[in-house]
């Protein structure tokens, strides 16, 4: 569940890519760490997926291999080495393997939504030409079954 203003303590918080502290950002909502030089954000279990679907980004992703390289990065809750890269879908991210939390720079999170806002677009230049030959088929079927009722066969 998504943490509120008051409840995050992002001042122990390091960003395990640049290694500075991170500040509590409220976008749309969702109060999250957020690195200032990178754009990154602090996920806990779960708040990747809110954040997303409260952007519009339904996105049906999954985790995928965790990658054997590079080594485990620190992570920010956990105060241990325990950060590893995962190939999710269409992104790599990093995920802890103690506490369940992601953290996904600016460029990631940029990635996903607009990797789903190009899918939509696919999806809805597949329904223009599809729409036309669907009305096409169920028209040819109808007048089929029209003449198959009216032939009396």
């Amino acid at each position: 569940m998504p943490q509120n203003a008051g409840s995050l303590d992002s001042t122990r918080l390091q960003c395990p890519e640049c290694s500075i502290a991170m500040l509590a950002a409220d976008e749309d909502g969702i109060v999250t760490p957020r690195c200032a030089e990178c754009g990154g954000r602090w996920f806990g279990r779960n708040e990747l997926t809110a954040y997303l679907n409260r952007r519009g980004v339904e996105f049906r992703w999954g985790w995928g291999e965790r990658l054997s390289s590079p080594p485990p990065l620190p992570c920010p809750t956990c105060h241990a080495a325990t950060l590893y890269l995962f190939q999710a879908t269409e992104v790599t991210l990093a995920r802890c393997a103690g506490c369940g939390g992601t953290f996904a720079t600016g460029r990631q999170l940029r990635a996903m939504e607009t990797r789903y806002e190009r899918w939509l677009m696919e999806d809805e230049r597949r329904d223009t030409w599809l729409r036309p030959l669907m009305w096409l088929v169920t028209a040819a079927v109808a007048a089929a079954f029209t003449f198959l009722l009216r032939s009396g066969r």
